[in-house]
């Protein structure tokens, strides 16, 4: 995969990875998460979902029950993200490969994760220094496969579709990079072998 990703590079200006499933693989317990957040909701609101797809459905509860609500979802998601950190898997071969780019290629992440989880991975892990730019949950209005947060990454770094590479590990990640005209590059068959902890 590496070898791989030296054939694009020198044509590109930036380099933009998916957080969860890409760069380290939370422990996250999805569906005890929408377990909760769904009898959460249910006893406080009457506001029934099973939180299918997880993300659209936190921005449809925004619009229909306010912001209030919408932070304590978030707060419900944030404590399941962040016991997930505690036993991730870190893609040790892509981030040493980062570590050694030029930095003249810039550096970013666009995840669907909540910003205060990607932050303490980067902390805990000395890796802030590696990223020029992080795009998350909590940047957008819409999430993937919308490729709102690409596109703000691209406006942030002044650069164009064809300056940027973009890879994911989800069919919604290469709907987002296509829609915003970026080369996109899957790995689900890739995380076996290159996550450890």
């Amino acid at each position: 995969m590496i070898r791989y990703l030296d054939n694009f590079l020198p044509s590109k200006r930036a380099i933009i990875f998916d957080f969860d499933g890409v760069l380290v693989r939370l422990n996250t317990d999805y569906h005890s998460l929408r377990a909760d957040l769904k009898d959460y909701f249910e006893k406080k609101f009457g506001f029934s979902h099973l939180f299918i797809p997880l993300y659209p459905t936190l921005f449809t509860l925004k619009e229909t029950h306010g912001s209030q609500v919408f932070q304590e979802a978030r707060e419900i998601i944030l404590k399941y993200e962040m016991q997930g950190l505690e036993n991730a898997h870190i893609n040790r071969n892509l981030i040493r490969y980062v570590g050694k780019m030029e930095p003249t290629v810039k550096k970013a992440i666009f995840s669907s994760n909540l910003k205060d989880t990607i932050e303490a991975f980067l902390q805990e892990k000395n890796l802030k220094s590696f990223f020029d730019l992080v795009i998350s949950f909590d940047d957008v209005m819409k999430t993937k496969p919308d490729p709102e947060g690409l596109l703000m990454i691209l406006d942030k770094l002044k650069i164009v579709p064809a300056e940027a590479i973009f890879i994911g590990d989800r069919e919604v990640d290469l709907e987002a990079g296509m829609s915003a005209g970026i080369k996109t590059i899957l790995i689900p068959n890739w995380i076996n072998g290159y996550f450890l902890k």
